[in-house]
């Protein structure tokens, strides 16, 4: 049996030829034989499809679960704030957290942790 191998192509600075670098080694690696999957990463600007003269395809939706904060069993004790990863959840000892949407991974540790269970995905 084969071994699986990755193979990763980044960087931070847009235009420096990345997708160039892995379609072309992609198309290599198939065309001597390897089985190759070309995953593009690029969260801003996806474009492997481009130089493959492929139409790019939606494989389905991304549903990313927001915690929503039950007030009524919420003590305040902030451990989801300690826990948020991504400082999603802001607040005071004692008082219901502030909630941003926006910098929320979806991780539900919040949830996880909470000992009220106060918080639910939403």
């Amino acid at each position: 049996m084969s071994e699986l191998r990755a193979v990763a192509v980044t960087g931070g600075k847009g235009g420096a030829g990345k997708s160039t670098v892995a379609v072309n080694l992609a198309a290599l690696l198939a065309d001597i034989g390897y089985k190759v999957l070309l995953v593009d990463a690029d969260v801003d600007n996806p474009n492997d499809h481009i130089y493959l003269g492929m139409e790019r395809r939606k494989a389905g939706d991304i549903v990313i679960k927001t915690p929503v904060i039950d007030q009524n069993l919420c003590d305040g004790c902030l451990k989801c704030v300690r826990i948020c990863p991504t400082h999603a959840l802001l607040g005071r000892k004692g008082s219901i957290p502030l909630f941003f949407e926006d910098s929320c991974l979806g991780c539900s540790l919040c949830a996880e942790i909470c000992p009220k269970k106060a918080i639910k995905d939403g």
